[in-house]
């Protein structure tokens, strides 16, 4: 297993159309709440608050062909979106080398559920089973089953 540091945090918000050309299948995508507009954001700026979370929201990203996408866990469940539809973001460089499996272990968790229960059990620490994903487990899940080891999780 590969060990990495994420030393390359990103510290300001991208602009996607700056920044588009140089994400790559795997970087870590992240936002931030500065104000709530749904209930959904409301716990999450809760969240960020409570825990001091340097993020509240993470995706993958997948470059499929010219086009990029995000694979994220939301309310109800774990979607593929165009990465254009989501607005400025944090990128944190993973840097893997996409051996052409990367969308596809990506692809096995589209359609699992996510609920806001969900989101509060975890936070809880009760475990829900492997058909619920929040969206820090599904970007966990998928780069353990990359090989993708980060060791100082601290700086999330």
């Amino acid at each position: 297993m590969t060990q990495h540091s994420p030393s390359s945090l990103a510290s300001k918000h991208h602009l996607y159309s700056q920044i588009r050309n140089s994400i790559e299948t795997g970087d870590l995508l992240a936002w931030r709440i500065t104000r709530a507009t749904t209930i959904f954001d409301f716990i999450l700026l809760l969240y960020q608050k409570f825990f001091k979370a340097k993020f509240a929201h993470v995706a993958v990203a997948v470059r499929v062909g010219n086009r990029l996408f995000a694979v994220e866990a939301v309310p109800n469940m774990v979607r593929i979106i165009p990465l254009s539809m989501l607005g400025n973001f944090y990128l944190v460089r993973a840097g893997v080398e996409d051996n052409g499996r990367h969308f596809g272990i990506l692809a096995r968790h589209l359609g699992k559920t996510y609920s806001l229960l969900d989101l509060v059990k975890n936070l809880l620490g009760i475990k829900g089973d492997d058909s619920e994903l929040y969206c820090s487990e599904l970007a966990l899940q998928y780069y353990e089953e990359i090989g993708y080891f980060v060791e100082q999780f601290d700086e999330f």
